[in-house]
């Protein structure tokens, strides 16, 4: 929504395992306390790290790294 306001505050050290051989870790990440623990990680550049694979047919990501 444009104009909306979301609160946020500021996680740190914050690891994310997305399989038992690939995870990330953050020192900082700004995350909604309104919205759960929604972390909102799955940008472009981590992808990119993961050497992600998308298949929108099927709605899923492999992590081929």
């Amino acid at each position: 929504m444009f104009g909306a306001v979301y609160p946020l505050s500021l996680a740190t050290n914050i690891t994310i395992r997305f399989t038992p051989q690939f995870s990330i870790h953050y020192k900082e990440v700004l995350v909604s306390p309104e919205h759960g623990d929604n972390f909102g990680l799955l940008d472009f550049g981590t992808l990119r790290s993961a050497h992600a694979v998308m298949d929108m047919g099927q709605k899923t990501i492999t992590v081929t790294k």
